[in-house]
């Protein structure tokens, strides 16, 4: 059974982490993952930018041909 959050508990628990104390837990994530031998890469885009298209809605993006 995953972690259940009652009476807002999650939310008043957010309201006093710091934008400090989350960097933290995410170096700490990535610092497991790299001690065990994955590899850390920048944060990219899967897809190209297309000026044309402002909203996509259950993936259909590739249906999107360039010219």
């Amino acid at each position: 059974m995953g972690f259940q959050c009652q009476n807002n508990q999650c939310l008043r628990m957010l309201r006093i982490i710091s934008p400090r104390m989350l960097a933290e837990i995410q170096y700490r994530i990535l610092d497991f993952y790299a001690s065990r031998g994955h590899k850390g890469l920048a944060s990219a885009s899967l897809l190209p930018y297309y000026p044309t298209v402002l909203l996509t809605i259950a993936g259909m993006l590739q249906f999107k041909y360039s010219r």
